[in-house]
């Protein structure tokens, strides 16, 4: 007779398990916090090579914040959720669980404790360089950067649940967590402005959910005005995050089938 143990302690067992997981096999994490570091050294890098030849800071690193935070979410989304979902459900490691007492939705919460944790210490390192380029910065702003790139960040989680829902091949998850970021960049106005683009390819670009998060911290970090409310554009990723979890433990499956 299986035992049914209370839904905390599966949560609880679950997320342990998972943050063992990612120590196990630690490659991917450690290919995700080299490449942010990376990208953060290369752009500080060319910070004081303009500001050595012209004598005056270019601010380089300031304005590829929301480049270097949409980066870091979105590997976290897709390269350390969708990929590790799809993977234990190709091994058949989903399906074992679905022949024990282990509740689908304990499961999927107890994924959730690691990631969350790595989209707080990145809001923290993006805060940190932001308070870091203008000294003066008003700490509303650093609060408005914070609690903008945490709702992304759930909403963007949201988002790898959602495709690792039904997915069973990790070759095609893994091909479109490299690809799926790809378009998002270039989208999104984090590689190149909006305004360049004809009036209604910005204006459907506009209404792409990655275009909220990038929008935002670029109005926040500029000082400039915020192209939609930014309660509004709160409201709107922490409704994305909410359905599409929602949609993504009621669409889980444990088996490939």
């Amino acid at each position: 007779m299986r035992t049914m143990h209370p839904f905390p302690a599966q949560v609880r067992s679950f997320a342990a398990a998972h943050a063992r997981d990612l120590v196990r096999d630690p490659r991917s994490i450690i290919a995700l916090v080299a490449s942010f570091l990376a990208l953060i050294g290369l752009l500080w890098g060319v910070d004081a090579l303009v500001a050595t030849a012209s004598g005056t800071p270019a601010g380089v690193l300031e304005h590829a914040l929301p480049l270097v935070s949409s980066t870091g979410s979105m590997a976290i989304a897709f390269m350390l959720t969708t990929v590790p979902l799809v993977r234990h459900r190709s091994t058949g490691l989903l399906r074992a669980l679905s022949t024990s007492p282990a509740r689908r939705d304990a499961y999927l919460l107890g994924h959730l404790p690691i990631r969350v944790g790595l989209v707080v210490v990145e809001a923290a390192v993006i805060v940190a360089l932001a308070a870091w380029t203008v000294p003066i910065r008003p700490l509303s702003d650093l609060v408005a950067i914070a609690g903008t790139i945490l709702l992304g960040g759930a909403m963007l989680l949201g988002f790898g649940y959602l495709l690792a829902a039904r997915l069973s091949n990790p070759d095609i998850a893994m091909q479109l967590a490299y690809l799926l970021p790809m378009l998002a960049l270039a989208t999104s106005g984090a590689l190149c402005p909006l305004a360049v683009l004809p009036e209604w390819v910005a204006g459907l670009f506009g209404l792409l959910p990655t275009t909220w998060i990038v929008g935002a911290l670029e109005a926040i970090i500029s000082q400039g005005p915020q192209p939609v409310p930014l309660a509004v554009v709160w409201s709107l990723m922490a409704a994305f995050a909410l359905v599409s979890g929602l949609a993504a433990a009621r669409l889980h499956r444990w088996d490939a089938g």
